[in-house]
């Protein structure tokens, strides 16, 4: 009798650690799809707004002057949008771009051979002795499945060489000072070299 009410016990105890672990399993998973932060807004005038403001900053380090560049997550998210449906690009859906704490998060919804999971980037951003800007990813993820090194590398060589590219041939190679991430804002700090 003892070992049948141990047996039993035993067996509501695992029940209920099975339970309690596909509950969090489920909230693993699924985690990443519910969005944790308010959708940004896409428009095509906060992308041409961007392009303005840059022109507009860029001009003014033309003349000798310190510039500050301020970026909102809708620009960069109007942007990244604008450009990825001028690529072609149709793999990648629900772009947005998030700015805090000192990182650039990317989320959207990556589609392929008819799945589809949630894409999740970190990044941060430093400078280099030359003023460069780097990008390192901090973290990156599709769906539950942390993204290789191989292909994390990759993402941050190609972004820190649209910026490099950029920077050289847009500004006449500004030197940058400091990149700011806080609150939903970008603030860039260059001068002319």
């Amino acid at each position: 009798m003892k070992t049948e009410r141990k047996a039993y016990i035993l067996l509501v105890l695992i029940t209920l650690l099975l339970t309690s672990l596909s509950c969090n399993f489920t909230k693993v998973m699924f985690q990443s799809i519910s969005p944790t932060e308010t959708p940004v807004t896409i428009s095509t005038e906060s992308a041409g707004t961007l392009a303005t403001e840059v022109s507009s900053v860029i001009s003014n380090a033309q003349t000798g002057e310190s510039i500050v560049l301020e970026v909102t997550e809708e620009q960069l998210t109007s942007a990244a949008t604008t450009e990825l449906q001028d690529s072609g690009e149709n793999r990648i859906h629900n772009l947005q771009i998030h700015l805090r704490d000192g990182k650039m998060i990317i989320t959207g919804d990556v589609s392929q051979g008819g799945l589809t999971l949630p894409l999740s980037v970190s990044l941060i951003f430093t400078i280099d002795t030359q003023g460069r800007p780097h990008s390192q990813v901090v973290e990156g993820s599709v769906g539950p499945f942390s993204l290789p090194d191989s292909y994390l590398t990759e993402i941050t060589s190609q972004l820190d060489q649209a910026l490099i590219n950029q920077l050289n041939t847009d500004a006449n190679s500004l030197v940058v000072d400091s990149i700011t991430i806080a609150d939903g804002r970008m603030m860039v700090l260059a001068r002319k070299q």
